[in-house]
């Protein structure tokens, strides 16, 4: 049976009260659920909490002149494609057995190009997910091991 969030964070009261009843601390000053969740409550794996203090870190909005400089190459490359097309067409009518080869060989290219860009993405992709995947194991370890030395110390005292 699945449970909601509500009836899980529930059960979590009832268990920590009962084990505050079996302790024999509920008697004692300060010894409710609610400081005991209080005092026992750390905020472990860097969880997340929204700052909202307007534009995120890394966020660098297109200004006019990267607007227009984008519009620019889009233009630029129509004319290319679009001189390229209109130059293939004119050399159908002339010889069809070149054009044909050009045709094959443009095609051929083009593969070539597709194939190479998604290895190189694959592999620029798993690399950069390495390194994530190492970064958030280091911030663990660090974390747990934080956490773990002021529980000791805490014990200690």
């Amino acid at each position: 049976m699945i449970k909601s969030p509500a009836q899980l964070e529930e059960q979590r009261i009832l268990r920590s009260a009962t084990e505050m009843n079996r302790n024999n601390t509920s008697g004692s000053p300060g010894g409710s659920a609610e400081s005991f969740e209080e005092e026992e409550y750390e905020r472990r794996y860097d969880a997340y909490r929204p700052k909202f203090k307007g534009i995120p870190e890394g966020y660098y909005p297109n200004t006019w002149g990267n607007i227009i400089l984008i519009w620019v190459l889009i233009g630029c490359l129509y004319i290319f494609s679009g001189g390229l097309f209109a130059l293939l067409l004119y050399l159908l009518f002339l010889d069809t057995t070149a054009v044909s080869w050009i045709y094959a060989g443009v095609g051929g290219v083009y593969v070539a190009v597709i194939i190479m860009l998604i290895f190189v993405g694959q592999t620029m992709k798993n690399k950069l997910e390495k390194q994530a995947m190492e970064e958030a194991l280091r911030k663990q370890r660090e974390q747990e091991k934080d956490y773990f030395s002021a529980k000791q110390h805490a014990t200690a005292i």
